[in-house]
């Protein structure tokens, strides 16, 4: 597991060093206890093993010193010294060399025990050597520690564990008066005249005070026991939650990005449940939706789609969305990705309508010159015919109708070839107000017949374009303007800066179109007029897309129409101009 300390990782670590180093704490302070209570038994004991002992020595050499038995001990040394006689082990198991001096030493350890919990008395010589020992019932062999011997030869007082055993032994000088009886004992092993120091060697039992000793201890270790698990556990958790708490702030950051990519994409995105209710959308569905759709029917929502059942279109809030469904196993509902098609319908539109300007280019560009010459030559005849037979009827009105079709038929080859050739090269910025002027100039009476007043609004006064094409666009525009208005009517052509170029408009208060006639208007030879050739709005169609500019119409049936061309500050030109 990784842990990081610049987002939570210092804090966790610090507390789990401070659970560590509670523990140990806890862990020092129960093993220091047992260590003083240890330190405090063998105190109690050294304290009184050394009481005890002395009482031993002090009894003793009371004992000794009575003058019954200070007689009969020189006596019996002098016996002793006489005779040379053995020592025999008495058969309780007690050590000595004489039976009565040990029978006086057995009464008093009888008497001492009985009261007490001594386990052994012993008069030891020089090196620790063992010169009496007197043992109790089911008490072990004396062996003193190897420290105890060396110990005498520096010092006077020893204390200390027996090994093996539960006894603590004190070793003390034994005094002038055991040192007297031991020299009047010759088979007990010590130097004649007193001249060896006899010390005393008590031993205690230390049963219970090791029991509860060995308690306390029992008593640590479960409580290092504890602690070490509980610590433990402590820091195990704390892993566990630093893992938790990592996980999730992964979790939510993955979900901060999931969120952010879901509505930061293009399409919509549905999650419907079971029973048909919208459970989860991003922001594009509710866009394609006007507004929020969690928690709705999905027939509330998008009427008239089923659930779950392969891909659709539909007409939704004047968007074409493509509808695609995707199951989800094991929980039932689906996912439902919305695509909005309608610009791409719109491309597609665009596309095909391009396809046929390019079509009818293609054919003006093959036919113009072999229909043109011979369309000269009939309408020269025509003009011929139309003088001599002047004033004859109806040969005049024939020749008349002759040369006003060829005329039609010229118009028609000349806006062929215009909207076919490649857009112009030398564009230049044109002055708005003065072509608008030159136009008012062509058409003045035009609008003086019907009665329109032609106003001009130019807020941006300039357009980058091929001078000649933004006149002849503005003049059919202006024509299509005056044929649409009724007497008295109102055309108004105006222009704005927009973001990335130049809007010129030709706003009109006539009739206005319908869906079908808006939809397409800018087809070729499409015309709701009897007079019309249907090239008209194709051509204003060509000249703004020429420089990578558009045009856009806005109309309802009754309330006019207005008609924007967009030129880019930019233009994108195309080929050489014819």
């Amino acid at each position: 597991m990784e842990f990081r300390l610049d987002r939570g990782g210092l804090p966790t670590w610090l507390a789990w060093a401070a659970i560590a180093a509670a523990c140990l704490a806890v862990t020092a302070v129960t093993w220091d206890g047992v260590r003083r209570q240890r330190h405090l038994m063998e105190e109690h004991l050294e304290l009184a093993s050394e009481v005890v002992a002395r009482g031993v020595r002090g009894g003793l050499t009371r004992r000794f010193m009575g003058p019954g038995m200070m007689g009969h001990m020189g006596h019996m040394g002098r016996n002793h010294m006489r005779e040379g006689r053995e020592r025999r082990p008495p058969p309780d198991g007690t050590e000595a060399a004489d039976p009565d001096i040990l029978a006086t030493a057995g009464a008093f350890f009888r008497e001492v025990a009985g009261e007490s919990d001594v386990r052994f008395m012993a008069l030891l010589g020089r090196d620790g050597r063992q010169l009496a020992v007197l043992r109790g019932e089911g008490s072990e062999a004396v062996d003193l520690p190897p420290g105890a011997a060396r110990a005498l030869d520096v010092r006077e007082r020893w204390s200390g564990f027996l090994p093996g055993q539960e006894v603590y032994m004190t070793i003390i000088p034994g005094g002038r008066v055991l040192s007297n009886v031991c020299s009047m004992d010759p088979g007990m092993g010590c130097e004649p005249g007193g001249r060896e120091p006899i010390h005393l060697a008590v031993g205690l039992g230390a049963g219970e005070f090791m029991e509860g000793y060995r308690g306390a201890r029992r008593t640590a270790w479960l409580t290092t026991g504890f602690t070490a698990g509980a610590g433990g556990l402590l820091i195990f958790m704390g892993a566990a939650y630093a893992r938790r708490r990592e996980a999730g702030r992964r979790l939510a950051a993955l979900e901060r990005v999931h969120h952010g990519l879901l509505d930061a994409m293009p399409d919509g995105l549905l999650r419907v449940d079971a029973s048909g209710d919208v459970t989860a959308a991003n922001a594009a569905a509710r866009d394609m939706l006007g507004g929020e759709a969690v928690g709705r029917p999905l027939a509330e929502v998008m009427p008239g789609v089923s659930l779950c059942r392969g891909a659709s279109h539909m007409e939704l809030s004047g968007r074409r969305l493509e509808v695609i469904r995707k199951e989800l196993p094991g929980e039932g509902g689906c996912l439902m990705l919305l695509r909005d098609r309608t610009e791409v319908g719109r491309l597609e539109a665009e596309l095909a309508r391009s396809e046929r300007l390019a079509a009818v280019g293609r054919l003006a560009a093959g036919v113009a010159h072999e229909v043109r010459n011979p369309l000269s030559s009939l309408r020269g005849f025509a003009q011929f015919f139309r003088k001599k037979f002047a004033g004859r009827a109806p040969e005049e009105e024939y020749a008349e109708t002759m040369v006003r079709e060829a005329d039609r038929l010229n118009k028609v080859i000349s806006d062929l070839l215009f909207m076919a050739r490649p857009a112009p090269r030398d564009l230049a910025p044109v002055d708005l107000a003065e072509a608008a002027s030159e136009i008012e100039r062509l058409l003045i009476f035009d609008l003086e017949e019907k009665g329109v007043e032609l106003e001009t609004d130019f807020q941006a006064p300039e357009a980058r374009a091929d001078p000649g094409s933004l006149r002849q666009a503005l003049l059919n525009l202006v024509m299509n303007a005056l044929t649409a208005v009724d007497e008295g009517g109102r055309i108004r052509i105006g222009s704005r800066e927009v973001d990335g170029g130049v809007e010129v408009s030709v706003a009109d208060n006539g009739r206005g179109m319908d869906a079908e006639t808006l939809e397409r208007a800018r087809e070729p030879f499409y015309t709701t007029r009897a007079e019309g050739t249907g090239l008209g709005l194709a051509i204003v169609s060509a000249v703004a897309e020429g420089v990578g500019g558009r045009l856009d119409i806005d109309s309802k049936p009754g309330e006019g129409t207005t008609m924007r061309l967009f030129f880019p500050n930019e233009p994108e030109t195309g080929g050489e101009a014819a």
